[in-house]
């Protein structure tokens, strides 16, 4: 299966930009043939300090991580270590800038793609979404009060109205950062993917801006137009209060043999030609001296002929 990468990213209404993004380098045959593809995407969590920085660090120590992986590492377990990775990195710099754990975070959705099956893992509110044949599934659970809030309602203990009037029903239970990750989403069995398939990665400043068909109408075709269009998408949404908005696609297409180079195209345009000619010379050879009758007989033509 060949792989396709695209991305889009715009500051939204907000003065910095808090979503970082990233891809293991598709270049490297060795690490993919062990390790498969990697795109990740991590949405520092603004309202704290060092949403930017958080985020950043999160995608570089965690490609960092994985590109270093030991062959003999299957894919899921070299994954959960990068993000163990990327959890401490960020716990390190919420120190160094004199912070307690847990004062700085962001969220993160990574995927692994490995001979067609997919690995992932998610923490905070950042999505994971599938889209085959022009349905669109999304992989990943949200880790905020207002899911822990749906139990209530679920339960009859709380009123819909309550949890949608709740301040607080944003606030993310679980991201990178905590001493200890309280929620870590990630699919227990690989995922076997299909040509035609396209993963999505997102902030939420994209998908609470579409809905879920436009999202599926929009991430069609080649991956980078289709990423550029969700970003355009959201922004025509023109929300006053718009936040980062980042897309981040993988496309799933079948593998097509390599196209011969136009020399061999013609050597092979030749050879062929002189094998029809000397097949045909064989033929007019064997037809004019070996005695028999190449003219093809009728039924009363072939009973005269026998003896």
């Amino acid at each position: 299966m060949k792989l396709r990468s695209g991305n889009a990213q715009h500051l939204g209404a907000r003065r910095e930009q808090q979503d970082a993004f990233g891809f293991s380098d598709l270049d490297d045959q060795t690490l993919a043939a062990h390790g498969g593809i990697v795109a990740a995407l991590a949405d520092g969590m603004g309202g704290m300090a060092l949403g930017r920085e958080a985020a950043q660090s999160t995608i570089a120590t965690l490609l960092q991580h994985y590109a270093a992986k030991d062959p003999a590492t299957p894919p899921e377990v070299a994954l959960q270590h990068a993000v163990q990775a990327a959890n401490a990195a960020v716990n390190q710099l919420t120190r160094s800038a004199g912070l307690n754990e847990g004062d700085a975070g962001a969220t993160l959705v990574v995927v692994v793609v490995h001979e067609a099956r997919l690995y992932w893992t998610a923490v905070g509110d950042s999505h994971l979404y599938l889209c085959r044949k022009g349905e669109l599934a999304q992989l990943n659970l949200e880790h905020t009060v207002a899911r822990q809030l749906w139990r209530e309602v679920a339960a009859g203990n709380l009123s819909r109205d309550d949890l949608l009037n709740d301040p607080e029903r944003e606030m993310l239970t679980s991201y990178l950062g905590l001493p200890e990750l309280p929620e870590l989403d990630y699919n227990y069995r690989p995922l076997l993917l299909q040509p035609g398939d396209r993963l999505l990665l997102c902030s939420d400043g994209l998908y609470r801006m579409l809905a879920t068909e436009t999202i599926a109408a929009l991430l069609t075709g080649d991956p980078q137009p289709a990423a550029a269009r969700l970003v355009e998408e959201a922004l025509n949404q023109q929300h006053p209060y718009q936040d980062n908005v980042t897309a981040v696609i993988l496309a799933c297409d079948e593998d097509t043999p390599p196209a011969p180079h136009p020399r061999y195209q013609r050597l092979f345009g030749l050879s062929a030609a002189l094998l029809l000619l000397a097949g045909f010379a064989v033929w007019l050879y064997w037809g004019s001296y070996s005695g028999y009758d190449l003219k093809v007989a009728t039924p009363a033509q072939a009973a005269e002929q026998r003896p």
